[in-house]
């Protein structure tokens, strides 16, 4: 977003300060800065605008809108807020208006939140018994020595990052509500435990892993019928690391005997294996935890994610284009894009991900051998993750071979197969399009709705070669949707960096006001119980009054939070702006700066710390 700082001058003059790069010529920039009176900026309703607010009202940042009130004080922004903060000292850089700025909402122009150094004024001059200046007075009545303490710009945001995002209602101080929520989510599932009087089956503690939490439901105790993928039962489980303290995802193998420890070569070859679309395998071992012989793998826990089959194929309706018909029954209409079917953006966006995964995994001189719906996890909206790897390597290792990986070229022909059978069901949204007897239909569906690419892709990837072939043989059907789909990703990034940077100084905040609490109110430090309410402590104790503790004119509580993150802003930078702090007896007035302040904060903390290390 462009930096825009409007201020009255001591001389009535308004200065307009903008970034050099809107102005590419010297005389430019002179012509630009030049402003004329306050009192010569009329409004649109009456005659036209100056060349300066003309040439304004074309920044994109203001399209579409208009003065109020006349003077430029009142030009609503994009962001629907203005922010005010006092004019004290001068100001040789942009961050440091951060530090005093205060947010303001555009529709309580008429009836302005006036700065806390003017709240300060306003409070001598009830102290001093002159008549006080109503708040409800509009902006342009206000007198010129108020107006010089005004200033007005918008709220410092990167560019790229602005144009990427929809815009909101109004500037944030914190992270987006939908990336918040993810997080909470995942906090939630990683931290989530069981009553071990409801499943006495999971037991406490396994291997080096404690707090198991089942992922998935588990399989009844009397169930003798195996599962499709791997042939036995299988069940999933979060844990806690005993050595590390992390959280991974357990997948036990129940019933299984290990026989041969040779396999362990392959196990270690899969745990030097590191992608980002691969779930990683940490380590395997066998316990007797469960009451029986079972076979335990340790893999990263990706806390929130689905898997493929159950964000797209858990519509048995999708199915109904595949189902057969009675003779002479007319087919109904053929699903289209963003009607029934995936867009195919999404399906390129799929392909890129799990066909770097299998280069990774050919590179490595492994197969996957679990590309399947079921055993493909997604996080967020699009990131896939293949998981489970390795699994099919110990259960069906032969320790007869003198090679354990000669058959590994097979099974990643078998590989490009499977990821064939997953293009093709995404395209057709529906499982049984990859049936043998429905390959005709779905191929069809795949030509009319999606583009040749897709099509020979998955032609190439479901048909016999006479020759093996290789992953990268799929580049150039991807072609320049590779780029799109780093771009996506390299704009993701860019954002959650833009939302990190509000929580560090969020973080910042939150440090300050930790330090404040340990010395606020503290009931007694070396043996003196008056400690917190003298001397330096007395000072901050009256900033948190200041800080926390303000009230409106009709005596209710006032809760601003600008107001308080400016002020801590101010203590953390310590500007010389001066600050009244009033007793609750309204008997003592204290005018100090904020470096005053900071300078006393900093060596009540020290002398703290000094006293926790035993150095007093």
């Amino acid at each position: 977003m462009t930096l825009l700082v409007s201020a009255f001058l001591k001389d009535e003059r308004l200065l307009t300060l903008l970034p050099a790069s809107l102005f590419p010529k010297e005389d430019q920039r002179r012509d630009w800065v030049t402003c004329p009176s306050p009192t010569c900026l009329p409004s649109p309703k009456r005659c036209s605008l100056t060349p300066l607010w003309e040439g304004l009202l074309q920044l994109p940042l203001l399209q579409g809108c208009r003065c109020l009130l006349g003077p430029p004080l009142c030009i609503p922004l994009i962001s629907h807020h203005i922010l005010l903060l006092p004019h004290g000292g001068e100001v040789t850089h942009p961050t440091q208006l951060l530090t005093w700025c205060r947010l303001v909402p555009q529709h309580q122009l008429l009836t302005p939140f006036l700065s806390p150094h003017l709240q300060d004024r306003l409070s001598r001059r009830r102290l001093l018994g002159e008549p006080p200046i109503s708040t409800r007075t509009p902006l342009q009545h206000l007198s010129r020595e108020w107006c010089s303490q005004i200033i007005t710009f918008t709220l410092l945001l990167l560019s790229h990052v602005a144009y990427m995002q929809p815009k909101a209602n109004a500037p944030s101080f914190f992270m987006a509500d939908e990336l918040r929520q993810e997080l909470i989510n995942r906090h939630l599932i990683t931290m989530a435990q069981i009553d071990q009087a409801d499943m006495p089956g999971v037991p406490a503690e396994v291997d080096s892993y404690h707090s198991l939490f089942p992922l998935e439901p588990l399989p009844p105790p009397n169930r003798i019928h195996k599962t499709s993928n791997f042939g036995y039962i299988t069940s999933c489980y979060k844990a806690v690391n005993n050595k590390d303290d992390l959280t991974y995802c357990l997948r036990r193998v129940h019933g299984f005997r290990l026989v041969n420890t040779k396999c362990m070569s392959l196990v270690d070859t899969w745990k030097k294996v590191q992608h980002s679309n691969i779930v990683t395998l940490r380590e395997m071992f066998t316990t007797k935890a469960f009451g029986e012989h079972s076979l335990v793998f340790a893999y990263d826990f990706h806390a929130g994610a689905e898997t493929m089959m159950s964000r797209h194929f858990n519509d048995p309706s999708a199915d109904g284009y595949f189902t057969k018909r009675k003779w002479g029954q007319h087919d109904g209409p053929l699903p289209r894009q963003h009607a029934g079917l995936l867009p195919e953006s999404l399906i390129w966006a799929y392909i890129v991900q799990l066909s770097s995964a299998l280069r990774t995994i050919h590179t490595a001189g492994l197969a996957c051998r679990v590309m399947d719906p079921s055993k493909i996890l997604i996080t967020g909206k699009t990131r896939l993750h293949v998981n489970c790897a390795g699994i099919f390597d110990v259960l069906t290792y032969d320790g007869s071979q003198s090679n354990p990986v000669a058959l590994m070229p097979q099974y990643q022909q078998a590989d490009l197969i499977s990821l064939g059978k997953v293009v093709l069901a995404l395209s057709c949204n529906s499982l049984a399009g990859i049936q043998r007897e429905n390959l005709q239909k779905a191929m069809e569906l795949v030509n009319i709705n999606y583009s040749s690419d897709l099509k020979n892709l998955i032609l190439y990837l479901l048909t016999d070669q006479n020759r093996l072939r290789s992953v990268n043989d799929i580049m150039p059907m991807i072609g320049a949707r590779f780029y799109t789909q780093l771009d996506a990703a390299q704009m993701r990034n860019d954002i959650i960096e833009e939302d990190l940077a509000k929580e560090v100084q969020n973080g910042r905040l939150f440090r300050l006001l930790a330090k404040l609490g340990t010395i606020n109110e503290r009931p007694e430090f070396q043996k003196d119980p008056a400690w917190s309410e003298t001397g330096d402590r007395y000072l901050l104790k009256l900033f948190r009054d200041h800080l926390f503790h303000q009230v409106t004119e009709a005596g209710t509580p006032w809760i601003d939070l600008s107001h308080i993150v400016s002020c801590l802003n101010k203590l953390d930078a310590g500007v010389p702006e001066k600050i009244s702090l009033i007793s609750r007896d309204e008997k003592s007035v204290l005018v100090v700066t904020y470096s005053d302040l900071k300078r006393c904060f900093e060596n009540t903390f020290q002398e703290l710390v000094a006293a926790a290390n035993g150095q007093l």
